[in-house]
């Protein structure tokens, strides 16, 4: 979060909590299996981080690689 997304460390911290408490909430389990949780609660939560993060840096590039190409770390 704090590169890809441009965040500072409090920014990335407070997301951070607020998608663990969203992810692991009781509402979010899958029925009747305990600690098992809905990905699709993540993914939907993720992509709002990023979509209000791309929001706040439109200056025309995108901040998810378009390939795996550019996932990789710089050496």
């Amino acid at each position: 979060m704090l590169v890809r997304l441009r965040m500072t460390a409090s920014a990335a911290l407070h997301q951070y909590f607020y998608l663990a408490g969203k992810i692991f909430s009781k509402k979010n389990t899958k029925r009747g299996k305990e600690s098992v949780f809905k990905a699709s609660t993540l993914e939907k939560y993720i992509q709002k981080i990023v979509s209000d993060q791309e929001s706040k840096h439109s200056d025309g590039t995108r901040m998810l690689p378009q390939s795996d190409s550019n996932i990789r770390a710089k050496g």
